[in-house]
């Protein structure tokens, strides 16, 4: 008992003396600014907040510098104007769900296609975005079920940006934060996993150091080390940088479910339902700028038009934006984001498919 009492308190002088180091060393490099480490994952860990359904959602009331852009959440957490949940007599009202991308990472708030598409609608229709870094087709459902639907929405627009969401989907970690999972089981949707969703720190140590810390740009470079340090501590887990999902099928599979039971929420709460898929696109830095064809993506797309749910396809839109548009880009360079091109684009591809459509709007 003596023995394991002195190996636990040299143990703990060993830790505070391993943090005091780090500290100093960490201090001296930033104060010498030796290294700069890239920008912190601010849109989900100074925009977010734990949530034990979700896995995270907005929070309220924040405000602060992202990516060089500005970002100010309302006192419900969207990145919007204040907006109560009661619809104005003679108001329709469309709400956008989706992730980064709907959020407006790295763009301003007045850039963003949900505020442009407000530039072409009536003044009665409004358009409240709910878009939510780094979440999937199923942190949507949820967010419809739990918060979307208490606005009255008379049409409800899902982005489904297929490179992120085919893994996002099928994982119940990402970006090494807890998510919620569902399976498919008789052909009906059921809970599978993190339900209720845990806060636990499983990556958490490894990403706080990857975006804020000097020293650690340094250590990572050794992956022996690095991979030492994280396995030194019994509760972080080493983990690939993206979930892995079993196959391209089964993420069709799950995300054509999750988007039925977005249908049938739709139609039970007397409203429509937009499905628009988004495509990958390369970087800008490949010219020209082309759509990465995914098969997968495409059963998708044809899995929804057989179950008749109204989708919008982007890749014929951007296809046809490069080729009458030499040279211009949508996405931001190394960086697959939309820019305020890119964003503009889609608005305008969702306006039109508005006005073909026999929505319930008058035009």
């Amino acid at each position: 008992m003596k023995y394991l009492k002195l190996a636990i308190i040299n143990f703990l002088v060993f830790l505070i003396f391993a943090a005091v180091v780090f500290g100093m060393v960490e201090a001296a490099l930033r104060s010498l600014q030796l290294h700069t480490p890239p920008e912190a994952r601010g849109d989900r860990s100074k925009f977010a907040i734990h949530d034990d359904l979700i896995g995270w959602r907005p929070k309220p009331n924040e405000t602060g510098l992202f990516k060089g852009t500005r970002v100010s959440q309302n006192s419900l957490g969207l990145r919007d104007r204040e907006i109560s949940y009661a619809k104005e007599s003679g108001k329709k009202r469309i709400i956008v769900l989706g992730d980064s991308f709907t959020w407006g990472y790295k763009v301003e708030t007045t850039d963003r296609f949900t505020e442009q598409m407000s530039l072409f609608l009536p003044s009665n229709i409004e358009v409240i975005n709910m878009g939510c870094s780094g979440y999937g087709t199923d942190q949507e459902l949820l967010f419809l079920e739990t918060e979307g639907l208490k606005y009255s929405p008379d049409l409800i627009i899902v982005n489904v940006h297929w490179d992120s969401d085919k893994m996002n989907n099928t994982a119940s970690e990402f970006y090494g934060y807890q998510k919620p999972l569902f399976s498919v089981k008789d052909g009906n949707l059921v809970p599978y996993k993190n339900f209720p969703v845990p806060k636990l720190y499983k990556n958490r140590l490894r990403w706080w150091l990857e975006f804020n810390s000097h020293l650690w740009q340094i250590i990572r470079k050794h992956k022996g080390l690095s991979n030492r340090v994280l396995s030194f501590f019994s509760f972080v887990t080493r983990a690939d940088e993206f979930p892995r999902f079993k196959s391209p099928v089964e993420a069709v599979t799950l995300t054509e479910q999750l988007l039925s039971e977005m249908q049938n929420l739709a139609t039970e709460n007397k409203a429509e339902l937009l499905v628009i898929l988004t495509p990958n696109t390369l970087y800008w830095s490949k010219s020209p700028q082309t759509i990465m064809v995914d098969g997968a993506l495409e059963r998708l797309a044809s899995k929804l038009r057989e179950n008749k749910i109204w989708t919008l396809e982007l890749e014929p839109v951007f296809n046809d934006f490069f080729a009458r548009n030499p040279g211009k880009n949508v996405t931001f360079r190394n960086d697959r984001h939309w820019n305020s091109t890119g964003h503009r684009v889609v608005a305008e591809a969702i306006i039109e498919e508005l006005q073909d459509s026999e929505l319930v709007f008058a035009y």
